[in-house]
């Protein structure tokens, strides 16, 4: 369980509330917890399209697509955005504590294949903005300046990354007329339903029990990858009894990843996914039983006295 600390935020940063994350104002995110992992080279897409569950032939230019590495029991490994860079090249966006291993599993089936896989996180900072994402916009309201890679977010016009030089974040910082925290960037995941995953949960679960399909993140007709039969026949055979669901408590702690859900006589129904605290409400996703429905007082194993919502 993880208090919150009061001085984790930056006096820059602010905290709007989410209802003003909407789309209709020009907000800029502080993505510290991000990096990123740059992959180029001739045979790069030949390569990760053998690695990851989504089809990279489906994805546009200036468009970042969820996506996972499986490992052979068809669980995720890696969960990440992925966007489309110059010839033959591909950035992953990904949470800074994830890149090691990412790194280190994407390199061990990569010693065939002419690519490159390099952790680009000292040179590239990642951005994010939500509002009027187009490119005109963001260039005449001062956003971003010509160079910057900009990549919608999939299925979600009103969100974009920016990446740019990280010598250049504290001007950007510094100019912006608002700066969000991550936890408002993870805050608008989680009620979107876009989870996180964490070193802690890496090979946790499948990619249907964190809802990948319906996310855009997997592909069913683009061939092999590593894990794909597993999840195939999942997709065609399997029932699902456990479906990612969102939770609204009013705790003042951020529940651990894989953490119980719970009903009042301590039965476990569920685990965490992922979890932000934002603005005195706890929003979680978590993996919980369909049973759950049917549940009266629900509530964090390791916070007995919040009682949670199913929303």
């Amino acid at each position: 369980m993880t208090k919150i600390n009061s001085s984790d935020n930056l006096s820059q940063l602010q905290t709007p509330a989410l209802e003003t994350l909407d789309g209709t104002q020009t907000v800029l995110f502080d993505l510290a917890e991000y990096g990123i992992i740059h992959i180029h080279g001739a045979d790069a897409t030949k390569f990760l399209q053998g690695q990851l569950t989504s089809n990279l032939e489906q994805m546009s230019s200036d468009q970042m697509q969820l996506s996972a590495q499986c490992n052979p029991q068809g669980r995720i490994l890696s969960l990440f955005w992925i966007g489309r860079g110059e010839t033959d090249s591909y950035y992953l966006v990904l949470p800074t504590e994830l890149v090691k291993d990412t790194l280190n599993s994407l390199k061990k089936y990569a010693v065939f294949y002419q690519c490159s896989i390099t952790d680009g996180s000292e040179q590239t900072a990642i951005l994010g903005v939500s509002g009027n994402c187009a490119q005109s916009s963001l260039l005449s309201e001062n956003i971003i300046s010509a160079a910057d890679d900009v990549f919608r977010v999939s299925n979600d016009e009103t969100r974009a990354f920016i990446l740019i030089p990280k010598d250049a974040l504290p001007s950007r910082l510094r100019d912006a007329q608002v700066v969000a925290p991550y936890a408002a960037w993870l805050a608008l995941d989680i009620l979107k339903g876009i989870p996180r995953l964490y070193q802690t949960s890496a090979g946790a679960f499948l990619p249907h029990n964190l809802q990948l399909p319906e996310l855009g993140g997997v592909s069913f007709d683009k061939g092999c990858y590593t894990g794909q039969e597993v999840v195939a026949r999942m997709h065609y055979k399997g029932k699902l009894k456990s479906h990612m669901r969102l939770l609204i408590g009013q705790g003042s702690s951020i529940p651990e990843p894989l953490s119980a859900i719970e009903n009042e006589q301590e039965k476990k129904f569920g685990e965490v996914i992922c979890a932000t605290h934002y603005q005195d409400q706890q929003l979680i996703l978590a993996l919980c039983k369909d049973s759950i429905e049917n549940e009266g007082k629900i509530r964090c194993k390791s916070e007995k006295t919040s009682i949670l919502t199913l929303s």
